[in-house]
């Protein structure tokens, strides 16, 4: 009996000894969380590349502006001219600017070209369009002249604005003349900017 009693009291202080354990662990633990919250802001605040500051046009030769041309962030249209003698030309300035915050790079440049047809209404021959239609240029190019390039970045940092030129020439050479209206269209060009 002895020794079941000594058996008792040894078990007996294992599992009092065990518990002290126990507490003397939970006295020194510390439990650490955290949490917190992510806000996903609109595209608008972050990617923001725009058309801004288009020129009013400069004229040369008899050149005459009808509708001046609207400009939104993303396009520029509605513009009119009207061109009566070889020499005439309309050339528009505008600027591509990154107002976001993330660097913005040029993947796609598609340029338009001119057509011409006979205006509604208009008796004017197919010969006459054709050879006005050959005397026509269109250009639209960097400011400064140099060609536009696709993989071109535009930083949203420094340096955050490309200068575009469209300039509309009716050679001053030409020998084409016509006897009626004729409508020429510059063809849409489109730029397609995604993040780089």
């Amino acid at each position: 009996m002895k020794d079941r009693s000594f058996k008792i009291v040894a078990v007996v202080a294992l599992v009092m000894a065990l518990s002290g354990l126990v507490v003397a662990y939970a006295a020194y633990s510390t439990t650490l969380k955290v949490s917190g919250t992510v806000t996903a802001k609109s595209s608008k605040q972050s990617w923001n590349v725009q058309f801004q500051n288009l020129s009013s046009g400069t004229k040369t030769g008899l050149a005459s502006v009808k509708t001046a041309p609207s400009l939104s962030a993303t396009q520029i249209s509605g513009f009119e001219i009207e061109f009566f003698a070889p020499g005439d030309s309309i050339e528009y300035t505008w600027d591509v600017t990154n107002a976001g915050k993330l660097d913005a790079k040029l993947t796609t440049a598609s340029i338009g070209s001119l057509s011409c047809a006979a205006a509604p209404n208009s008796k004017v021959t197919p010969e006459e369009v054709t050879a006005l239609c050959k005397d026509l240029t269109m250009s639209l190019t960097y400011g400064d002249n140099s060609e536009i390039t696709t993989n071109a970045v535009l930083p949203f940092a420094s340096d955050n604005t490309k200068q575009l030129k469209l300039k509309v020439t009716w050679n001053a050479a030409s020998t084409a003349t016509i006897s009626d209206d004729v409508t020429v269209t510059v063809g849409e060009s489109t730029f397609i900017y995604t993040q780089n």
